[in-house]
């Protein structure tokens, strides 16, 4: 057999910051915000979903269209719906600061063929639309690593002007739905972690996770991928890995110097075990990696999470596998969340049956329902 590595869950952002750095607003006539995807395989779309920022001044401006138009030539929303619904922009549609999923089946089929470019778009289609008279849609979130990507692409017109389109950026947080899956970043948003040390509570932080039983053989855990702020330059820590029993499996100190780096801000840090010491792991079976903070007054300022807005949502990203929030304080019960889950991915060293390379791996999240 051969043996791949890997990242896990691959499609789960890594957002650096609690801030959004992508609201893009509509405030008249024909302003539109839209992702353009590509249709990984033949589908109807019924439902459009997005993290809506605010509303304007005036709370309802008028209209607006959400659906899924066709691409041009020029890689824009071509003006052709596949399918929409017409909605009035209030309180009950828009709800300010919220994830806002909607039906886009009042008009037209959105059928999209395996290959096609599509558009997601929220459009400005009648009423009363101008500076106080809006609506503000977040449409991604500062990030890091895989999650900065030029495709799929943000386009939007701003009182009449193409608004901060194409280049890479992080992922749009603008999906759609089918009956059976789900396409594209569903809502998520970022939360933080106040500094925690060896005298908190809690003192050790980190995930619930398990693999779907049919993706491989058995695995090691390498290590992980977070996005990690140090309180200062003298923090040190302790990654761990336990089975679902409490078992310990692996650990792997972390001196000051290889916590920060030399650089305490908020950056996705890559964390490993010692490959001597490496356990190999049952798909199916459930783990918990943590870092243990070890330092009385030192530990870390910030932790990103990734907050889904319930756990069908975190489900997404990871299939018929497990990917959770988990902490506990002086090694006592783990308490479990599974709306939020620390801005983490696993590195995994898989076999695979195919003896094929990495690509043969299929990425989590997209046995689950959802495609990137």
């Amino acid at each position: 057999m051969a043996r791949v590595d890997f990242i896990y869950p691959w499609f789960l952002p890594q957002p650096v910051t609690t801030t959004n750095s992508g609201n893009r607003q509509i405030r008249a006539i024909g302003d539109y915000v839209a992702c353009i995807r590509q249709a990984e395989e033949d589908a109807t779309i019924t439902k459009v979903g997005f993290y809506f920022d605010s509303r304007g001044t005036n709370a309802t401006p008028g209209t607006c269209r959400v659906g899924i138009q066709s691409v041009n030539t020029s890689g824009d929303p071509s003006g052709t719906w596949l399918g929409y619904t017409d909605y009035t922009a209030n309180s009950t549609n828009f709800p300010n600061f919220s994830g806002v999923n909607l039906s886009i089946t009042a008009n037209g089929t959105a059928s999209v063929t395996r290959g096609q470019l599509y558009a997601i778009v929220m459009y400005a289609q009648s009423g009363t639309w101008d500076a106080s008279n809006n609506l503000q849609f977040t449409t991604l979130f500062a990030g890091a690593g895989q999650y900065i990507t030029a495709f799929p692409t943000m386009k939007s017109v701003v009182g009449g002007a193409a608004s901060n389109n194409n280049g890479a950026q992080p992922h749009p947080n603008i999906y759609c739905e089918s009956a059976t899956a789900t396409y594209g970043n569903p809502q998520v948003t970022p939360t933080n972690q106040a500094s925690y040390n060896s005298g908190s509570s809690p003192d050790e932080i980190g995930v619930k996770f398990s693999l779907e039983s049919s993706w491989t053989t058995n695995f090691n855990i390498l290590g992980i991928q977070g996005i990690l702020g140090i309180t200062n330059s003298a923090a040190t820590g302790v990654l761990k890995l336990y089975d679902s029993g409490g078992s310990l499996l692996q650990s792997k100190s972390f001196t000051a110097t290889e916590l920060s780096a030399g650089n305490t801000a908020v950056l996705n840090r890559t964390l490993m075990f010692d490959t001597t010491t490496l356990v190999n792991l049952t798909p199916g079976s459930t783990y918990r990696i943590a870092i243990e903070a070890t330092a009385a007054s030192l530990g870390f300022t910030t932790m990103l999470y990734v907050t889904f807005p319930n756990n069908t949502v975190a489900r997404a990203f990871v299939g018929n596998g497990t990917y959770v929030k988990t902490e506990r304080t002086n090694a006592g019960a783990w308490t479990d969340t599974d709306t939020l889950v620390p801005a983490w991915k696993l590195i995994i060293s898989a076999a695979t049956a195919t003896g094929g390379a990495a690509g043969m791996i299929v990425h989590p999240g997209m046995a689950g329902g959802m495609r990137g």
